[in-house]
């Protein structure tokens, strides 16, 4: 019996250790719905990081300085040249997150860092850039571009062959 009790604790310790543990950067709105997002995919989430040292905790996640930054990570914030900002600075391992209900073509290619929220399409042949943002609702059709650091707002639609420039921001409901 203590052989079963010991060998049981010692898988339980060695999965533990295998399991990815996101890590993200930012600890404001937009984390919020990443934490959401996570959540939906059982993805553990062990801390958040933020420059604002009056915020301790985010949804009892503990919120700690940038000085102590790890990965696998994902930049937690809106805005597109802050987020360029912070991952040019950080030599880290970005992850990758998609909320289940989003459609994902098995032939798009979506780089690190990159989100994609509740509801989004994105359809076949698509090639999406690093740390860019997909947000709610919104449709990338066949064999788009986009470049690094692009936020496609909510509900926002990318008819077939559109190509995006690095940074560029798509507002809510554009066609």
């Amino acid at each position: 019996m203590k052989i079963k009790r010991f060998l049981k604790k010692l898988l339980n310790n060695i999965f533990s250790l295998l399991i990815w543990k996101m890590y993200l950067y930012g600890a404001s709105g937009h984390a919020k719905v990443i934490i959401d997002i996570l959540r939906a995919n059982n993805e553990p989430i062990e801390a958040l990081f933020d420059d604002n040292e009056k915020i301790h905790t985010l949804f009892d996640y503990p919120v700690l300085r940038s000085s102590e930054v790890c990965g696998p990570l994902i930049i937690s914030i809106g805005n597109n040249g802050v987020r360029r900002k912070i991952a040019e600075k950080l030599q880290v391992e970005y992850g990758r997150v998609f909320h289940p209900s989003a459609i994902i073509s098995e032939k798009a290619i979506i780089k690190e860092g990159t989100v994609v929220m509740q509801g989004a399409i994105v359809q076949s042949d698509c090639r999406i850039g690093s740390h860019c943002i997909i947000n709610t609702g919104a449709s990338v059709d066949h064999e788009c571009r986009l470049g690094d650091y692009v936020h496609i707002s909510p509900h926002c639609t990318l008819c077939g062959n559109v190509q995006v420039g690095e940074g560029a921001w798509i507002g809510a409901g554009s066609v």
